[in-house]
């Protein structure tokens, strides 16, 4: 679907199910409020856990899905299983429903979450649970300033570049850690779309690895 088209979304429906915490919100365009959101841990059972956080969200904000105008789904990078389920979850609900749909990178997703962008550049770094991490920059329009790449810890010890904010959700003495806000990534995804801007409307996995199946 084309995000030009929009005009001016009543609901937004925000999911984000690339980490460990499954993360759903409906935010209203009109009074730039996020009306509800839900959260709890991401099994690999990931539809139940979907739909009962989404039922919970419409219930607290009293709208039907027939009232949601614009999912935004976060890509990735992430969890392999339950991207795939969730961002399959948000396809399925998209066809049935003819909701228009916005994908953003997690990287993206972190970006828009902060309060201010005084920086020149920002260096997102994403915990892979292993010796390394999930590396975007962004300049501070919330362009890559390159593709994304996988940056090893030992690597970021000597990262030097100035005037760049390191942020993310690992651990480690040089990244701020911040946490996705579904309010922020709403409005900045309102703010871009009110002004005629081309998002990307694709929701497919976002991958800087192949997935890993494991037989059993």
């Amino acid at each position: 679907m084309d995000t030009r088209l929009i005009d001016k979304p009543i609901h937004y429906l925000i999911l984000d199910t690339s980490t460990p915490i499954l993360r759903i919100g409906i935010w209203n365009a009109t009074k730039k409020k996020l009306l509800s959101h839900a959260s709890g841990t991401n099994p690999y059972d990931a539809t139940t856990s979907f739909f009962a956080r989404l039922d919970e969200c419409l219930h607290q904000s009293d709208v039907t899905l027939d009232d949601i105008n614009l999912i935004i789904a976060i890509t990735g990078p992430g969890s392999f299983t339950s991207l795939r389920a969730g961002l399959s979850i948000a396809k399925g609900l998209s066809l049935a429903k003819d909701i228009s749909t916005i994908g953003l990178t997690s990287f993206e997703a972190y970006f828009s979450s902060l309060s201010d962008y005084e920086h020149n550049q920002f260096l997102i770094l994403l915990d892979t649970m292993k010796d390394d991490f999930y590396a975007g920059l962004l300049n501070k329009q919330g362009t890559f300033i390159q593709p994304p790449f996988s940056m090893l810890a030992c690597d970021l010890e000597t990262f030097v570049e100035p005037n760049t904010f390191i942020i993310g959700n690992a651990d480690h003495p040089k990244i701020t850690k911040i946490e996705i806000d579904l309010s922020k990534i709403a409005s900045y995804v309102f703010e871009k779309t009110s002004q005629g801007i081309e998002m990307n409307s694709n929701i497919a996995p976002f991958y800087l690895k192949d997935p890993v199946y494991i037989k059993s």
